[in-house]
Formats: structure tokens, C-alpha cells, sequence
């Protein structure tokens, strides 16, 4: 019938048709920021959303692969931390365990310059997703002390050469049956 998958019933044993279930698209979302930005972020702090993406998923038992792709500079020598949020508020299960008062982030990069732009990629299986809108965004934080800034899609210094690049930044919902 339409629908079903062939099915192995174990070694010796002969294949059976069955219904397909789990791991199948329900829907996705994705957009994109071209736009250079930055925000003073204070020391141990995150930005607000730098990128978003309003949500609301299908079903609770459904889970959202997330995925992005930032693009960030900073003033010198440093490293630049993201974190994937939901409604403003970190998706505790998409960062390092916590341990004293080491910052959690998803993901970091080290940054040698304030010409260097670099790519930091996050991705991260959501479970028990809502299904009410909500926003899935991404968040930078800064390991510098004191209050500095974090940029996207350009570097610190971003004079107007053909050597200073722009980039972009991307986030990806993909929503997958439970």
C-alpha cells in the first residue's frame, strides 16, 4: 500500500511490508540575514537574537533540527560564544554542561584579529517542541572582560576595501515526525 516500507524482521527471517513512521519531514522554515550588525554585550552575558524565526511545530512529539550558520567578528584577539534561545531564553539542552562559572554557549570561535571574519555552525535536535509560535533565534556572547561589543556578518574593522568581507547568517528549522 501506499505508504509503507519494506521491513527486515531479523536475521534468517523473511521481510515484511510495514508503515513508515518516525523521520519524516512535517515542515521546515529558514531564513536569512544579509545585514551587518553588533551589540555591547556584557562580560558573561548574551546578545539578544541576532537572527529568529517564529515557530509554532505540528505536534509536541515531533522534534526540530536546528540549524544555523553565523558569520561574526570581534575586536581583537578573543573568543566569540552562540547559543541557540527559544523565546529569548537559552535552550539549556543545546549547550556545555554547566561546571562553576564557565559561560555555556552551543557552540565558539576563536577570532586571531579585527579583520578576521569567521563561520560558527550550531545545530541541535529540539525535542517536546511547542506548538504555539514561538521564537527559535541565536544568541553571541563575548569572553572578554567588562562590556564589548560582538559583530555579524562583517569583521570589526569594516572599512571600505575589497579585502574587508560581508557575509551572512542563516537559521534552518526542520521539523521531523516523532
Amino acid at each position: 500500500s501506499a505508504g509503507q516500507v519494506l521491513t527486515s524482521n531479523g536475521s534468517g527471517s523473511a521481510v515484511s511490508w510495514a508503515a513508515a513512521s518516525g523521520g519524516k519531514v512535517v515542515n521546515y522554515s529558514s531564513t536569512v540575514v544579509t545585514a551587518a550588525g553588533s551589540q555591547s554585550v556584557g562580560q558573561g552575558n548574551y546578545s539578544n537574537n541576532i537572527i529568529g524565526i517564529s515557530y509554532a511545530a505540528a505536534s509536541s512529539s515531533n522534534k526540530l533540527l536546528l540549524i544555523a550558520s553565523v558569520s561574526v567578528g570581534y575586536q581583537h584577539g578573543q573568543s566569540v560564544a552562540a547559543r541557540f534561545s527559544v523565546s529569548n531564553s537559552t535552550i539549556a539542552g543545546s549547550t556545555g554542561d554547566a561546571d562553576g562559572n564557565r559561560r555555556r554557549a552551543t557552540t565558539a570561535a576563536w577570532l586571531n584579529s579585527q579583520y578576521q571574519v569567521t563561520n560558527m555552525t550550531l545545530s541541535y535536535q529540539h525535542s517536546s517542541p511547542s506548538t504555539s509560535a514561538v521564537t527559535y533565534g541565536v544568541q553571541l556572547g563575548q569572553s572578554d572582560n567588562s562590556t564589548q561589543t560582538v559583530y555579524w556578518n562583517r569583521s570589526y574593522d569594516d572599512s571600505n576595501h575589497d579585502y574587508r568581507i560581508r557575509a551572512a547568517t542563516t537559521l534552518t528549522i526542520i521539523e521531523l515526525e516523532g
